[in-house]
């Protein structure tokens, strides 16, 4: 058998030999051959992303492979591959890539995959390894022994084409390649330069961003870095002279507190000088002080008052005090009486006339006893009061709320709901009323009496009208006397 033959009869037991497995539609493929999923042809037409997530177009399942690690796409009308993820490298024919274009026949690799990129601009099918010759496999087997001796010519003859067109084509490739190294080194040029300008101007947070998204496109752009820990040695020890900062104003305002405490004291008591001097010796703590205005402002005027009152000019300080010790005498006589309500307005008279703190500190503190027992007296009452007006009696809850407010007349809950049972009150006393004049046209006093009495009951002659007309009813009957018969 000849060696053509031979070559024939290999062919047609090798004619059904495997084919990649192709999914999706479209002119462009990536075919994997080498790797997870090797014989995959995945087609597209605009974009492809890779990547081992189940949204990515071509799904690879292995390490070394983020969940959307590089995506193939049209840009500015060539094809370009972007690295999505720059801590997993993308090689392309073996080198690192970011962002960098891609032809027909370019090899990418991702992990432990490697892909074979196909772009088929006239409509042929890229993922198809069957011959397309017309004369078929084993008739180019034919032809190609038989036309050797020519194809060797037109070799030697295409070599110098060749080598041009090549060369042609890579100088284009190396255009294209400086062009996007061109642009992305711009566009890492200026971010730079924005984030050293925030970072000058002390925009810390927006200059991190800045540099960050240049490390996402470069991640060894070791100025980047060293701008990036810069930045962060400056904010960390921003924030540490904040801290310490505050931790000496916090120490000086516990130092100065004493001495502050002093010059209020000596100042309550009349000891201007030792004042003055307190307050210089708070100063000398912490000169920016801000209380010490404030001080110096009331040590003024309490001398100047001094020196008014000593040349005559303000002389009721005498007059203030009789008023005061008036005032005390009348209150103490309330408060053994019991009508703590009225020593309650003699105590706030005298705290506004009292001007030494220590006294007025001390009268507060009784007006504050004196209204907490008063709340005490009467929250009892209101509790009662409210539950008569929950059981329907509000005759009873109204002369409790009334007892009320004559004891403290500031007790507004019960004055409130004094004013809610008034309308009601007033109902029946009418009520009441027209019953007696009822039974006195009818000529049974007794009963008419006993309800002008319980008119009068219900509210006072001044709060209510019938009350005033029952007490004109009643007044001819008590002062007429009784005749003997």
């Amino acid at each position: 058998m000849t060696k053509i033959a031979q070559l024939i009869a290999y062919d047609d037991e090798n004619e059904e030999q495997s084919q990649p497995v192709v999914h999706g539609d479209g002119p462009h493929a990536a075919e994997v051959i080498e790797g997870p999923n090797q014989g995959m042809c995945m087609r597209f037409t605009t974009s492809l992303l890779i990547g081992r997530a189940d949204r990515c177009d071509l799904v690879i399942k292995a390490g070394g492979i983020a969940q959307e690690h590089t995506r193939i796409e049209m840009r500015y009308g060539r094809w370009t591959a972007v690295n999505l993820n720059p801590e997993m490298r993308t090689l392309k024919n073996g080198a690192p890539i970011q962002v960098s274009g891609v032809a027909d026949g370019d090899v990418l690799t991702i992990g432990p995959s490697r892909l074979r990129l196909a772009f088929d601009e006239a409509g042929n099918d890229p993922c198809d390894t069957t011959p397309t010759s017309w004369f078929g496999r084993k008739k180019r087997l034919l032809v190609a022994s038989v036309g050797l001796f020519v194809l060797v010519t037109l070799a030697v003859l295409l070599a110098a084409y060749s080598t041009s067109r090549e060369s042609r084509l890579q100088t284009e490739w190396a255009k294209e390649l400086v062009a996007d190294n061109t642009k992305d080194m711009c566009r890492l040029s200026s971010l730079l330069f924005q984030a050293r300008h925030l970072a000058d101007t002390g925009n810390y947070e927006e200059a991190k961003e800045r540099l960050q998204n240049i490390l996402r496109l470069e991640c060894g752009n070791e100025e980047a870095q060293r701008l990036l820990e810069s930045i962060e040695d400056k904010v960390k020890n921003r924030a540490e002279l904040i801290r310490q900062r505050e931790l000496r104003t916090a120490l000086t305002r516990e130092a100065v507190q004493p001495h502050l405490r002093d010059a209020e004291h000596r100042m309550a008591v009349g000891d201007m000088a030792g004042a003055r001097a307190a307050l210089g010796a708070a100063l000398a703590i912490d000169p920016n002080l801000p209380e010490a205005n404030d001080i110096l402002s009331d040590i003024e005027i309490r001398k100047k008052a001094l020196r008014q009152a000593s040349e005559g000019k303000v002389d009721n300080a005498r007059q203030r005090q009789e008023e005061l010790r008036a005032l005390q005498k009348e209150a103490a006589a309330n408060l053994k009486s019991g009508a703590q309500f009225k020593a309650l307005l003699a105590y706030r008279r005298i705290a506004e006339l009292e001007t030494y703190p220590a006294r007025q500190a001390e009268v507060r503190r009784k007006i504050e006893s004196i209204q907490a027992s008063l709340t005490e007296r009467v929250t009892a009452d209101l509790a009662l009061a409210q539950r008569l007006i929950e059981q329907k009696q509000p005759v009873e809850a109204y002369r409790i709320l009334s007892k009320i407010v004559a004891l403290y007349p500031e007790a507004k809950d019960a004055q409130t709901k004094l004013e809610t049972l008034r309308p009601r009150i007033e109902a029946e006393a009418k009520r009441v009323y027209e019953e007696g004049v009822a039974s006195a046209a009818q000529g049974d006093q007794a009963t008419a009496q006993a309800r002008f009495r319980a008119v009068i009951a219900l509210l006072p002659k001044s709060d209510n009208i019938y009350a005033q007309l029952a007490a004109q009813k009643l007044q001819p009957v008590v002062s007429t006397p009784s005749k003997a018969p």
